[in-house]
């Protein structure tokens, strides 16, 4: 059959121009290897360097035994050889730190090292927030442009990644893999510190921080700084003032997923995770974990400064700002900052004029629920503030710092008029 003076040959149903093309093209003709592992492109350049039309590269990399030649000995077995040949001494420069293990790109933010200059750059798009690859369908943004290409699937429909034991279809390799431990049980990665185990080292990293204290995710806005790129992206909402989750039963907005979940409980009332020591019932199942830790005592999150010990994450977090100095949490009415965000809205209740705390005795209301605790006191005639010198106890503290002021005083004129 001729095509504008070319013969072709048939080509089978099923079967693409190119596989065809393979297939029929026969062996290389001077070392007579068939190669149909290459494409019409890798196989014409196989057939340059038998015949000797493109030289040995000038520049070879020494590391030994990572690159088999394609080439046959004489007596028809694949040789071996101790150098991959580049042509540009830069390409070699690129290529040593990954046979080598070295890692000579490091970063400047979060101290991370990398073999090449390129995977810094990408990995300082992660600090940077700069997202330079666009999906051309919904206009998302991906750092990376492998990202990009997995997120395409989502738009395809297309799920090449099946798992082979439930046939569950993944659009990306890593979901599959993940996917897999759920079947073997496995978690090869343990954090040393607190034992703590993971499927995939990532998260075993991302997990150290909160013994670490590093935070390489830094805001633009405010130079607040975050452990996770996701606690990053959730924050940039304070600054947008964007609450994209919404309650349906009631059109209360959240900026955070998770916080929707939580205020979805208080409409249905359900807690399906039961402490079994207390029978104390939470609506989330990490709750049920932190409480738990009450029972068996265990801190496993350590300050680095003070080697004070905490039950969860975000109790060692508010710690640290006893060291930091840190207020993040600022009145707008009167600019006074606070460290914990819980005492901002009882700050504010001050500004208000609200006085949500009632004595039940005589009906006096108070703005903070400690006030009411000791204003009690003086119906209950309690006094659990004691002075250790003189055993004299006082229902508020305060009161009991004045009297040790005193206390203290006295007792160093005693020991001034003293006879020597």
């Amino acid at each position: 059959m001729l095509v504008s003076g070319r013969q072709t040959l048939p080509v089978k149903t099923g079967e693409s121009v190119t596989d065809s093309r393979i297939k029929n093209r026969g062996p290389c003709s001077v070392c007579k290897q068939y190669l149909p592992e290459l494409k019409l492109g890798p196989f014409i350049k196989h057939r340059y360097y038998c015949t000797g039309d493109i030289n040995q590269r000038d520049v070879s990399c020494s590391l030994p035994g990572r690159h088999i030649n394609s080439h046959p000995s004489k007596k028809g077995h694949p040789r071996s050889f101790f150098s991959k040949g580049f042509e540009q001494t830069g390409n070699l420069k690129a290529h040593l730190p990954v046979g080598s293990g070295e890692k000579p790109n490091k970063c400047g933010t979060c101290n991370e090292h990398f073999a090449q200059l390129g995977s810094l750059e990408r990995h300082q798009c992660t600090h940077t927030g700069e997202k330079p690859h666009k999906c051309r369908r919904c206009d998302k943004r991906f750092t990376y442009a492998s990202s990009l290409s997995r997120h395409r699937h989502v738009h395809t429909g297309e799920k090449p990644h099946v798992c082979k034991q439930c046939n569950k279809a993944f659009t990306q390799k890593s979901h599959l893999t993940t996917h897999l431990y759920i079947h073997t049980g496995e978690k090869p990665h343990s954090c040393k510190q607190c034992n703590k185990s993971f499927s995939h080292k990532e998260n075993l990293i991302v997990h150290q921080r909160t013994h670490t204290g590093e935070k390489p995710h830094k805001c633009r806005q405010c130079d607040k700084r975050f452990a996770y790129s996701s606690s990053l992206s959730r924050h940039r909402l304070v600054h947008t003032g964007k609450k994209p989750h919404v309650c349906k039963q009631c059109n209360k907005a959240f900026t955070q997923k998770n916080r929707l979940t939580t205020h979805l409980a208080t409409h249905m009332d359900e807690k399906p995770h039961s402490c079994k020591q207390c029978n104390k019932s939470f609506s989330q199942k990490k709750g049920l974990i932190v409480h738990q830790r009450t029972h068996t005592g265990e801190k496993p999150f350590k300050c680095t400064q003070c080697d004070k010990r905490y039950t969860d994450s975000s109790a060692l977090a508010k710690h640290r700002r006893v060291h930091t100095g840190e207020k993040a949490y600022e009145c707008k009415q009167c600019h006074k900052r606070f460290a914990q965000k819980g005492y901002l809205p009882k700050h504010q209740l001050v500004h208000t004029g609200v006085k949500p705390y009632e004595c039940k005795q005589c009906n006096k209301t108070f703005s903070q629920k400690g006030n009411l605790k000791s204003h009690q006191r003086t119906h209950t005639g309690e006094k659990p503030y004691k002075c250790k010198q003189c055993n004299k106890a006082y229902s508020q503290n305060v009161n009991l710092r004045l009297h040790m002021m005193t206390c203290r005083e006295m007792s160093l004129s005693s020991v001034d008029s003293a006879p020597v």
